[in-house]
C-alpha cells in the first residue's frame, strides 16, 4: 500500500494482525501477558472501545473468565477420568 492511506478499520486490522503474530517467548513476562490478552480482546471485539477503568474491569475480566472455565474444564475432566480408574 505504498502511497494509500489507510482508513482507520484497515489500520486497526493490520496492527491487531500484527500483534497476534508476535512471537511468543518460552517465558513470557507480566506485561506481554497482559499485552496478549489485551490484543485478544481487540481481535475478538473489533468495535471495542472504553476508559481505562472499564478495560482494567471488564475486558481483562471477560478474558480471566475464559482462561479459568478452560481449566475447569480439564480438571473436571481429569477428576472423572481418576475416579473412574478406581
Amino acid at each position: 500500500m505504498m502511497g494509500m492511506r489507510m482508513n482507520a478499520e484497515t489500520e486497526r486490522r493490520v496492527c491487531l494482525e500484527r500483534g497476534n503474530n508476535l512471537p511468543l517467548r518460552s517465558q513470557p513476562n507480566e506485561q506481554s501477558k497482559l499485552e496478549r490478552k489485551l490484543l485478544r480482546y481487540l481481535i475478538d471485539h473489533p468495535d471495542a472501545r472504553d476508559t481505562l477503568e472499564g478495560i482494567a474491569k471488564w475486558w481483562l475480566l471477560e478474558q480471566e473468565i475464559r482462561e479459568e472455565k478452560a481449566r475447569v474444564q480439564e480438571a473436571l475432566a481429569e477428576l472423572v477420568a481418576k475416579r473412574i480408574g478406581c
